[in-house]
């Protein structure tokens, strides 16, 4: 009978750190900031013990949660998903033998892919979608106080060095995202509350791409949810008098928004680009024109992975490939296999997710999981970021995989 409880109690522990990795590895990055500028600049900690002991811990934990999985759990993966992740990886080695030059560049593409493959391995086993939806809703706050602690602890002059900082504006996305969720499936005014501090953050910051995303998965959301009646009029009225108000107010608010902006020396390029009417605007117009001049130019066999960013910073006269690139899922595609095998996997992409969609529906936290890690895991590569070192990917397409088995 001892044995039996140890035993449980042994299980309970690896699938408790199984699933504080997978909260890891969609917002740890974040978490794990402010303790780090704590232990630098508080604690004074020699050397990078403290950043070693962190991740070191992380790791422990990663080792205990996956260990459970397959201790307790059958082995998931198929030999298609292993000859799938195994090619990606051979694409990108045969285009860092191409360009030997740009070995950091290729470096860090390879270590965040790989993260990749380690969130895919994880996801992979997760069967217990309510534990995860209730785990991301603690992890959401989490990320919210560490994004507000950030500036204080290392000071806006050098945490943001930019007029804007869109690495932070989709660093904290996440946290949006899951807090809304949490709002229209819980019904939380609590959640309401920190999905609303997320917005504001990401305005403050003045990236445009996850405040458009955030704005549309509002309207999703509320879509999809069943709602009573009286609720749907409750939130129409809501929604029209909000709507109103601002309309009639946009400039008063814009200005506001404006002036608490700049005296908290945050960005207030947001706000000018609504006055002006400029909000359109984009810098990546000669990125898309370059993108498409390589399509044009490599139409059947593409350029690689990899390769692309070296061709596409050439053509833009930029010094930095690591962030040149399609910044868009689509022209990532054409651009590194070509129009033929591109337009296939784009293909083959889209019937996944229809599928995926379609299986979700069978259950409410099915439902739910499927909005916010399409939202997480895709929704960004469509303005920003690219597929192969963009980790949360990885764990969506997992996380699809592993609804079709449940």
């Amino acid at each position: 009978m001892t044995d039996l409880k140890n035993r449980i109690s042994e299980q309970r522990s690896l699938v408790k750190c199984y699933y504080v990795f997978l909260c890891y590895l969609i917002g740890g990055e974040l978490v794990c900031k402010p303790i780090l500028q704590f232990t630098h600049s508080f604690l004074h900690v020699p050397g990078k013990i403290d950043t070693l002991i962190l991740y070191a811990i992380i790791a422990f934990i990663a080792v205990c949660g996956l260990y459970g999985k397959l201790l307790f759990s059958r082995f998931r993966l198929k030999i298609t998903e292993i000859i799938l992740l195994c090619a990606l990886l051979s694409f990108l080695l045969i285009g860092y033998m191409r360009s030997t030059g740009y070995t950091d560049m290729f470096f860090e593409m390879l270590q965040q892919f790989a993260l990749g493959i380690v969130s895919y391995v994880f996801f992979r086993y997760c069967d217990d979608r309510e534990r995860l939806l209730n785990d991301m809703a603690v992890l959401s706050v989490i990320m919210t106080v560490a994004m507000i602690l950030l500036p204080l602890l290392a000071g806006r002059g050098e945490l943001f060095d930019a007029s804007y900082s869109q690495y932070y504006a989709y660093m904290v996305f996440p946290a949006f995202i899951i807090s809304m969720n949490e709002t229209i499936r819980r019904k939380s005014v609590f959640y309401g509350l920190v999905a609303a501090v997320c917005l504001v953050m990401t305005f403050m910051m003045g990236a445009r791409g996850p405040v458009i995303l955030e704005l549309l998965f509002v309207i999703i959301r509320f879509i999809d949810e069943p709602i009573h009646p009286l609720g749907k009029v409750i939130t129409s009225v809501a929604v029209a008098g909000g709507g109103t108000f601002i309309y009639f107010n946009m400039y008063t608010i814009l200005e506001l928004l404006n002036r608490l902006a700049v005296s908290m020396d945050f960005s207030n390029r947001l706000f000018k680009k609504l006055v002006q009417g400029t909000l359109y605007d984009s810098g990546r117009d000669g990125i898309y024109a370059a993108a498409l001049q390589m399509i044009d130019r490599h139409p059947l066999t593409g350029v690689g992975i990899g390769t692309d960013r070296i061709a596409l910073a050439r053509l833009v006269n930029s010094s930095n490939p690591l962030g040149t690139y399609s910044h868009n899922f689509l022209l990532d595609l054409l651009v590194q296999f070509g129009i033929v095998i591109g337009t296939v996997i784009m293909i083959g992409f889209i019937i996944l997710a229809v599928r995926a969609f379609i299986v979700s529906r069978k259950t409410s936290s099915g439902k739910n999981i499927f909005w916010v890690m399409l939202m997480i895991g895709f929704a960004p590569l469509l303005f920003s970021s690219s597929y192969i070192t963009y980790p949360l990917f990885f764990a969506m397409l997992a996380m699809w995989q592993s609804d079709f088995e449940t």
